[in-house]
């Protein structure tokens, strides 16, 4: 695979990769290292879990590890892909993934579907890097789990992200009425946003403070 790869890494631009189960590989998640640390001219890398297998702890951290070497190798991906990994539910070492994306410029998409975010420091996590990266674009959160707590963690660092033009939050039930509000208030100071969906997410409540967010957004 490895050769293969080397053949291919001076045109290869896209990469999808399916999780699988390494329970009998003996080096693990290593082979996202590798590849991540190989492909220096990927401008799109995709992680699918189709059969119930998440990254987990280890996975995360392979793919850190992968990412900091792609960017030492000269590297830069632009959109970053993690579809149903459960990677949001892995607070271990997810402060270095952070980190890692911080250190990536080039990034533009970063999309997290269907990826629950059950625990509390992500949400905190996920603030601090968009209030510090510059130049993310579209940010993909649909169906994620976010909750009141999550969602105004997650506000406070949009509000500094001056670059973002497209927000998903398709199918989070649990946001209610003041999670949306902070977050499109939040908005209201992105200069350059364009779309927002937020579709089939339940609200309950009162709908006074998603009112006056909306009328701060669009004024």
């Amino acid at each position: 695979l490895y050769s293969l790869l080397d053949v291919a890494k001076p045109v290869l631009r896209s990469f999808c990769l399916e999780v699988f189960n390494v329970k009998h590989i003996k080096s693990g998640f290593h082979f996202l290292t590798s590849i991540l640390g190989r492909l220096t001219k990927l401008q799109s890398f995709t992680v699918v879990a189709k059969r119930g297998v998440p990254l987990a702890v280890k996975g995360l951290k392979a793919f850190t590890k992968g990412l900091f070497n792609n960017l030492a190798n000269g590297g830069g991906v632009c959109r970053l892909n993690f579809i149903g990994t459960a990677i949001l539910n892995v607070s271990e070492g997810f402060d270095k993934f952070k980190d890692a994306l911080l250190k990536t410029p080039t990034l533009k998409v970063l999309s997290f579907e269907n990826n629950p975010m059950t625990v509390s420091p992500i949400g905190r996590y996920f603030g601090t890097f968009l209030a510090n990266h510059r130049g993310l674009e579209e940010l993909n959160l649909i169906n994620c789990s976010l909750v009141q707590e999550s969602s105004k963690e997650i506000a406070d660092g949009l509000m500094r992200a001056k670059d973002l033009q497209i927000l998903r939050l398709n199918q989070n039930s649990s946001m209610y009425y003041e999670g949306l509000s902070s977050i499109l208030y939040s908005l209201a100071f992105s200069p350059r946003i364009r779309l927002i969906e937020a579709r089939n997410c339940y609200m309950s409540g009162s709908a006074n403070q998603l009112k006056e967010a909306l009328f701060k957004l669009l004024k």
